[in-house]
């Protein structure tokens, strides 16, 4: 990719994905309806997929490293599980102390979801969630952090690095503003824990699958708390 056409794709996923939803405000009647299909999630889900298909080619272009064949793959499942897993832990951790925080606070940032009622409904949940999830970890994970990195190299300066990782949590973690501050907080130490998973394990499935076990965790945890 030449580097006009870098900071053109950049320029607009900036403009059209990252930013807006940092203006999108907090409403004390916040409503999050899984009955309903969220039209809004087919072009992020279009941007992810584009994303990750970008990036499996780019990798597909560099020297690869050999490998011991089955052997390596099943090391790399095992690996995969364990990271998941353990990105998984965290995040409920994190999710504990923010809602002893938020029962301590006597507020809840989520006001009233409403749940699929069949089945339809149920599988249309599951797919926004797992949309959610897969652009998400595209966006925040794959792209942003990679992107930033590259603008932070092309100036020479190591401490650019490191900002334009904050960067990217930060952006994550002020696209969840809407559901509050306690919210806020919750997705910026989130944000750093699935970061670290992707870094550590060089791959976006670890990351992503305990996105979307913590994502579907949440709402069973509220669906139990409402009923």
């Amino acid at each position: 990719m030449t580097k006009m056409n870098f900071f053109l794709q950049f320029s607009l996923i900036l403009l059209i994905f990252v930013i807006p939803p940092l203006f999108v405000n907090f409403s004390d009647n916040l409503t999050i309806d899984f009955s309903k299909f969220n039209f809004f999630i087919l072009p992020n889900l279009l941007l992810a997929l584009f994303l990750c298909f970008q990036e499996r080619f780019q990798r597909k272009s560099e020297p690869q490293g050999q490998n011991d064949g089955q052997k390596a793959l099943l090391w790399k499942a095992a690996d995969y599980s364990g990271k998941c897993l353990l990105t998984f832990g965290c995040l409920a951790l994190c999710a504990a102390l923010f809602e002893l925080a938020a029962q301590a606070l006597k507020r809840s940032d989520l006001e009233s979801i409403i749940l699929p009622s069949n089945f339809l409904e149920f599988l249309c949940c599951a797919f926004i969630l797992f949309s959610s999830a897969f652009y998400e970890e595209c966006l925040y994970r794959l792209y942003l952090p990679k992107a930033l990195g590259t603008i932070a190299r092309s100036k020479n300066h190591p401490a650019l690095f490191w900002l334009a990782e904050a960067a990217a949590v930060l952006f994550f973690a002020f696209s969840h503003r809407y559901q509050g501050m306690l919210a806020l907080f919750n997705a910026l130490i989130c944000g750093i824990i699935l970061r670290i998973s992707f870094v550590k394990s060089k791959s976006l499935w670890p990351p992503f699958v305990a996105h979307l076990a913590y994502n579907a965790a949440a709402l069973l945890f509220h669906a139990l708390v409402a009923g």
